[in-house]
């Protein structure tokens, strides 16, 4: 199933959900409304009317204590994968760590970023858990945040950790951080119940225990209300029960499906195969301490606790879903067999730290290729970009980083530039942005823009107006030269779209066809063409090409997008609303256009990194090119 398919499954999973939770609250509802109603008395004739009244107020406040507390939690996780990483004690990486072990699970991050064409999450360390497991909180790319166990950080080969941070991508790729966020707040609402039930039910013993001068009416009473506190906790917890029964159903289907997608991430097959082994041979495997275990079991790598029903498929399972058939004890054996290997690689790894060598260069990453997202190609553009200098304000060097890259190289739009950065900043830091662009300046045009993805991800740390104000920033840049190209145009464009979705946080995809935008298809597919092909001839040629994959029977004559900025940006926030199977054949077109004559110049790449990140979409395949194609790298 690829992401078309898994987006349009989710949205029908997230449907049924919407059905059936709240099926599962009017029962709870019910029953206990039913139970009020008898103990005050409804079975009697005589007090039928006057039962009434308790068993209505119980069914208010059931449906408000449910649907407050679902609404709370769900409020909660919206702070993003931030809140919820630190909330289970997890301690952020940050880009200068010295740590050879972080700063190489870092690099995993980054280079996977770059190839999804998404924002690169934050990455933080649970340091007090030795087990193996990960584990992708937030409610979109834009939020998102990575969060890994210590036992991953020491455990774990490169070939391992690209398998299980590609699994997490699959994660915030496909969608599944909000379904999973709606998950735990529609059960917490329901426990939430039982829970409150539970308290009341310790008070009432604890006055009962301590009643030794009360009469036998109001003894007699205080039982009643305890065995009535009992029986509705019981109706909770039989609540909760059932939706964790879909809970989990839900969650071991996409934790399979992501499987799948890690091992179209990184085509290593043995990576995956390995990590999964290492967890059955450890003595800890992926449980977790935290209290925020059981909660957060549906959003993990690897089963983090015991659960009658299992969030995640069986380790064997899994394992056979990925290579031949095994039996347990030769699971056991082989996973044996992977934690001597792992022991005898650290011994050598300490051997030759302890040897004099050369230090590699910065940045320098990734050994395996990937055709499914270009991931491979990111080899060329994670190495070739500048390592960020240490510096104490991580997020203010990212601002600096983001506007160099828009510096001009002629010198008197340079003084404009610089002039409207001294209205905005100090003069401390329009000499931090100088310093930026001569640290920026060898960096490949087809680089720039992977670049900017790098660093715009920090700006999710500002506050919404600082937000703002730079993204208004960036435009008065590009237009100091009184026309904006490619690159200043798709910076803008991703700023806006990570912007959007931090303040906004929607649905990645609406409901809309393409027949219904088929003015913005033609715009669209006429803007990529005319940046990919100088002549006349050829750019009709793509068009053509691109028009026949999406609306071959809305067929139209190519002519020049004018004022195409503008309208890239408008006919790209009316394509977002398409669902996600009417995106799969737009990229495709966009794919054919960029590629009909067999190269992929630097402004298509750009323009199709940009498409699919403003709408949501991984980036398509792109084998099959010349090779001297320069902007490979740069879509890839």
């Amino acid at each position: 199933m690829d992401f078309f398919a898994r987006q349009e499954a989710a949205r029908r999973t997230t449907q049924v959900l919407r059905v059936i939770f709240p099926i599962c609250v009017l029962v709870v509802t019910a029953a206990i409304t039913c139970l009020t109603y008898v103990v005050c008395g409804g079975a009697n004739p005589h007090t039928s009317d006057v039962a009434a009244v308790p068993a209505t107020l119980a069914a208010l406040i059931t449906l408000t204590i449910v649907f407050g507390a679902s609404l709370y939690k769900t409020l909660e996780l919206r702070a993003g994968g931030s809140a919820v990483a630190r909330s289970m004690g997890g301690v952020r990486v940050e880009r200068t760590t010295d740590d050879p072990r972080l700063q190489r699970l870092l690099n995993v991050v980054h280079e996977m970023a770059i190839a999804a064409a998404v924002p690169t999450p934050e990455l933080y360390v649970l340091e007090s858990e030795d087990g193996i497991n990960t584990l992708v909180a937030g409610n979109t790319a834009a939020d998102a945040a990575i969060i890994v166990t210590r036992g991953v950080v020491t455990l774990l080969s490169r070939d391992e950790l690209q398998a299980v941070i590609g699994h997490e991508f699959s994660h915030i790729v496909n969608g599944d951080m909000r379904l999973n966020s709606r998950l735990l707040g529609w059960v917490y609402g329901l426990l939430i119940v039982a829970v409150a039930m539970r308290m009341f039910l310790g008070q009432f013993t604890r006055i009962v225990q301590r009643a030794e001068n009360f009469g036998l009416f109001l003894m007699m009473i205080l039982i009643v209300f305890i065995v009535f506190a009992f029986l509705v906790m019981g109706i909770g917890y039989i609540g909760v029960f059932f939706a964790r029964i879909l809970q989990a159903a839900v969650s071991r289907q996409r934790e399979r499906l992501a499987d799948a997608s890690a091992l179209q991430f990184t085509r290593n097959p043995e990576g995956l195969r390995s990590a999964l082994l290492k967890i059955a041979g450890t003595d800890r495997g992926s449980r977790l301490r935290t209290p925020h275990a059981e909660e957060a079991a549906h959003m993990l790598f690897a089963a983090g606790s015991f659960r009658l029903f299992g969030t995640h498929p069986p380790l064997l399972q899994r394992l056979c879903s990925i290579g031949p058939r095994i039996s347990n004890q030769e699971m056991a054996a082989q996973a044996v067999a992977a934690i001597e290997r792992f022991e005898k690689e650290s011994a050598r790894e300490a051997e030759a730290e302890r040897s004099p060598r050369p230090h590699p260069a910065p940045g320098i990453f990734f050994d395996r290729a990937s055709a499914a997202i270009g991931a491979g190609a990111a080899l060329a553009a994670r190495a070739s970009m500048p390592a960020p200098p240490p510096s104490a304000s991580p997020a203010q060097d990212s601002i600096a980083r983001v506007l160099a890259l828009l510096r001009s190289a002629q010198p008197d739009v340079a003084g404009r530039q610089d002039a409207i950065l001294a209205r905005s900043f100090d003069a401390k830091f329009v000499e931090q942005v100088s310093a930026q662009v001569r640290l920026v300046s060898g960096l490949a045009p087809a680089l720039r823009l992977p670049a900017t993805q790098r660093e715009i991800a920090s700006l999710r740390n500002l506050t919404t107006r600082r937000q703002r104000e730079l993204r208004a920033l960036v435009h008065q840049l590009a237009m100091a030269d009184r026309r904006i190209d490619v690159f200043e145009c798709c910076l803008a464009l991703l700023l806006e779209s990570l912007l959007r979705d931090l303040i906004e946080g929607g649905e990645p995809h609406g409901s809309g066809s393409l027949l219904r935008s088929a003015n913005a298809v033609h715009r669209l597919l006429a803007i990529v063409t005319g940046h990919g092909h100088p002549n006349d001839a050829g750019a009709r040629a793509a068009y053509a090409a691109g028009v026949a994959a999406v609306l071959p029977h809305d067929v139209r004559e190519y002519a020049p997008v004018e004022d195409w900025p503008n309208v890239l940006s408008d006919s790209l926030r009316e394509l977002d609303q398409l669902r996600a199977s009417a995106k799969r054949p737009l990229i495709e077109a966009l794919r054919v256009c960029a590629t009909q004559d067999g190269r992929l110049t630097v402004e298509e790449a750009d323009l199709l990194r940009t498409v699919c990140a403003v709408l949501h979409c991984p980036l398509p395949p792109m084998s099959g090119l010349s090779a001297g194609s320069a902007a490979i790298d740069a879509i890839a």
